[in-house]
């Protein structure tokens, strides 16, 4: 089966969402103020909202609409691709039939897009979208290609249906998740490559192609982008989409560590790292590389102390703010917590 060029796919795509039909309407003058009005309305009562997120879940959508934070420790360039997740929230009573997304990354200097895979989960035989356009090579459509540089982007991820019929689109039948009775959807898994000491912020974005609910014009679509009390775009005007808005933060943050006991990031192990160790001594609950967790324990204690010791390059030049001197104490404790992990271990047994 030969393969339907992206533009083609652009083309149906508008179709089913009526954005021509949209368009000329915007092209009138009374048009543009009646449909001002009516997003104003929209925007007031919450009608028509729709909602993504990103998760580092495929199993719970949980708690919500948020800012997904991830921070790795001591992983290389070339390492093995990481994850995380696309859920959704739908307009109560409405199904999502056709949806566009893009995802884009500040910095491409840190991180590469490896894929977007759509979770197109099937009931009873009968697909949640039509087709999709993902990294997948279907033998209809192109396989999505990311894109690098000089920008890192991944676009016109894509779940949609010519046919309502032989689809079901996002409804409440097919939740993915019913946590608190809150309807979610696991929408789709992204790969990352790790490619460079750094961060950079991740923004979903409303796809070139819109999305819009069965029955509804893209018009009538509001939607929020990760936090939810964030800017909310119109899925229906073009200017709203594959664009970041102004306001709007970003859906995800990531930062990637270099060396795991370089606790302060600078790219070297050495007595700065010590200090951070020292005031971090016995921090549980969220610890991790960048509160001296250097074995991702989920605290900083004894055990990250000897990693420190293990790595530390006393070679390095003088910087040129003293180094922090860790009290007495911690000084003559350095031999003596080589066994403290296992004292640990064996005290909450």
């Amino acid at each position: 089966m030969s393969k339907l060029p992206v533009r083609c796919l652009n083309v149906v795509f508008r179709q089913v969402a009526s954005c021509s039909a949209f368009a000329a309407v915007l092209r009138a003058s009374a048009g543009r103020a009646c449909c001002a009005l009516a997003v104003t309305a929209a925007l007031a009562s919450g009608a028509g909202a729709t909602a993504f997120w990103l998760t580092p879940s495929e199993s719970n959508g949980a708690p919500g609409p948020s800012t997904l934070q991830q921070t790795l420790c001591g992983v290389p360039a070339g390492a093995a691709p990481q994850s995380f997740f696309v859920w959704a929230t739908v307009d109560a009573g409405k199904t999502l039939s056709n949806a566009s997304l893009n995802l884009a990354s500040s910095d491409p200097s840190v991180l590469d897009f490896a894929g977007g895979w759509w979770n197109n989960t099937t009931a009873g035989g009968v697909p949640r979208f039509q087709f999709v356009h993902d990294s997948s090579d279907t033998g209809l459509l192109p396989p999505l290609v990311p894109s690098t540089s000089p920008t890192d982007r991944l676009d016109a991820l894509q779940g949609f249906s010519l046919d309502a019929t032989a689809a079901t689109g996002l409804s409440l039948a097919n939740a993915d998740d019913l946590s608190g009775g809150v309807p979610r959807w696991l929408v789709a898994e992204i790969q990352w490559l790790p490619v460079a000491i750094g961060t950079t912020e991740i923004h979903l974005q409303i796809g070139d192609n819109g999305l819009n609910n069965l029955g509804e014009d893209a018009a009538a679509q509001i939607v929020t982008l990760g936090r939810d009390d964030d800017v909310a775009y119109q899925a229906g005007l073009s200017t709203h989409r594959s664009v970041t808005l102004p306001g709007d933060s970003p859906d995800a943050v990531i930062t990637l560590h270099g060396v795991n006991s370089d606790f302060n990031g600078d790219g070297v192990v050495d007595g700065l790292d010590l200090a951070v160790w020292e005031a971090a001594f016995y921090l549980a609950g969220g610890a991790d590389c960048r509160t001296a967790d250097g074995d991702s324990d989920g605290d900083a204690d004894g055990a990250d102390l000897l990693a420190w010791q293990r790595a530390f390059a006393p070679s390095r030049p003088a910087p040129a703010t003293p180094i922090p001197e860790p009290a007495s104490g911690v000084l003559g404790l350095m031999g003596a917590l080589a066994a403290l992990p296992r004292w640990r271990n064996s005290a909450r047994s």
